[in-house]
């Protein structure tokens, strides 16, 4: 499993622990939130 597959786990895993929505995360990650959407990789849960 490589490095990315890993943190965008982890990354998903949180979210739903904490209920958060993709902006919120994205805001969290300071990462800008249309960019977010644009890259969303599909999620694996």
């Amino acid at each position: 499993m490589s490095t990315v597959e890993q943190l965008s786990r982890m990354l998903s895993e949180y979210r739903s622990a904490h209920k958060l929505s993709r902006e919120e995360m994205a805001k969290l990650c300071g990462i800008p939130v249309e960019y977010y959407r644009r890259v969303e990789m599909p999620s694996k849960i």
